[in-house]
């Protein structure tokens, strides 16, 4: 993210100074002025899209080579703890379908997953186009990121840290 920040922010005189030199916004087609219909088809039709489809591919294909190992990835882990799974448990029970069904379930999580990432990158295009935008996302992702590891880590320490028998330890 800091390097998508700095390749459009930073001036072509400051950033293209060193070895590294990127010229992102002030040469080709459209340069800095790409429309956000422009920049959230593309991204839909070139990344997300192929990505997405990737991704699920190899997670629902792949999921009882991980589950038997132990491993947990995003889906197993969205759809069992967590508000999240409490809400897909609502809607299941107000569809009235059977919430062991697994395959309505793994279609229901990714269709959600595609709608909040079109939505996320729809967010993005307007962050292309606005420094302060761009700028505080940056700051509330990395408030959170120190939020959720602080949470971790404080919850993972203080449960060794407790005496046996404690309700920590």
């Amino acid at each position: 993210m800091l390097v998508t920040h700095a390749l459009r922010w930073v001036s072509p005189a400051e950033r293209d100074s060193g070895a590294f030199a990127f010229d992102t916004c002030d040469s080709g087609k459209y340069g800095c002025y790409i429309s956000t219909g422009t920049l959230w088809g593309q991204a839909m039709l070139f990344f997300f899209t192929p990505w997405f489809v990737f991704y699920y591919l190899w997670v629902f294909k792949s999921g009882d080579k991980t589950s038997d190992r132990s491993f947990q990835v995003l889906y197993d882990r969205v759809t069992t703890q967590g508000m999240a799974a409490k809400g897909l448990q609502k809607v299941l029970s107000k569809l009235k379908i059977d919430t062991t069904h697994d395959k309505f379930k793994k279609a229901l999580y990714a269709g959600l997953h595609y709608g909040t990432g079109m939505i996320t990158c729809a967010l993005a295009t307007l962050f292309w186009h606005s420094y302060t935008a761009h700028s505080a996302f940056l700051i509330a992702i990395a408030g959170a990121s120190i939020w959720n590891a602080s949470g971790f880590y404080f919850n993972v320490f203080s449960s060794r840290q407790a005496p046996p028998g404690s309700a920590g330890g």
